[in-house]
């Protein structure tokens, strides 16, 4: 089962913060990182 499943296609997680990495100013990731890794290890209701 996908996630989204309307979507063309899904990037794995790593492909995902590469992308966002490189739009992101150098100084911001950091912050950046730490709250995509806490959305994405959250534990589902």
């Amino acid at each position: 089962m996908r996630a989204y499943p309307y979507s063309d296609h899904q990037h794995c997680l790593f492909h995902k913060m590469s992308n966002l990495r490189a739009k992101c100013p150098r100084s911001e990731w950091p912050l950046i990182k730490a709250k995509i890794h806490k959305i994405y290890f959250a534990l589902n209701e």
